[in-house]
């Protein structure tokens, strides 16, 4: 499951890195979030070689929901978010914040269907 997590991040970075901000950020970095400034250039740090092996494990975890759960089941239903909503703690709003466990925790449910 943590492998899981950790691809589906990975992804997401690099996906942000490689589309979404290439094409402006130079000209544009900052009009961007702060946040997203920040995740942006935690895109830009991850190795093809890490990239990859991320899709290596999606694949993998398709595989294994595919063949034990979806092909025994119609629906799999789970909770939106794996904890309350944080505080948003002073200065975030003004200067971002990065971090990624509590993203992670935010998002427990959500992996297995963005595989």
């Amino acid at each position: 499951m943590e492998e899981t997590k950790v691809a589906h991040a990975i992804t997401i970075l690099t996906e942000l890195a490689a589309g979404g901000t290439s094409r402006y950020y130079d000209r544009f970095i900052n009009e961007f979030t702060p946040e997203t400034q920040i995740n942006a250039e935690l895109g830009r740090s991850i190795t093809s070689l890490e990239f990859l092996h991320a899709q290596k494990v999606r694949r993998f975890a398709m595989e294994v929901l595919y063949n034990h759960v979806f092909s025994k089941v119609d629906v799999f239903i789970t909770p939106g978010t794996g904890c309350t909503a944080p505080k948003i703690l002073d200065g975030v709003l003004s200067y971002g914040e990065s971090n990624l466990a509590q993203t992670t925790n935010l998002m427990s449910f959500i992996y297995h269907g963005n595989l």
